[in-house]
């Protein structure tokens, strides 16, 4: 999660200025890690980014946890 840390504190999303295709997948991912116990201490702008990205409509409406 460091070299995705390292970007997202450039960049809003994951491939750029925009929510894309591409930052599904991660926050799945991300969702996992967090909730099989990852430490996400020192991960400021993932969790931000993350925050934001599980917030959206589409996935409130999945109804489970990403992953």
């Amino acid at each position: 999660w460091s070299v995705v840390e390292e970007h997202l504190r450039g960049s809003e999303f994951v491939a750029g200025p925009a929510f894309t295709l591409a930052d599904i997948p991660l926050a799945c991912f991300w969702s996992r890690f967090v909730r099989l116990g990852g430490d996400a201490t020192g991960l400021p702008s993932c969790r931000a980014w993350a925050d934001e990205a599980l917030a959206r409509p589409a996935a409130a409406v999945a109804g489970t946890p990403l992953s």
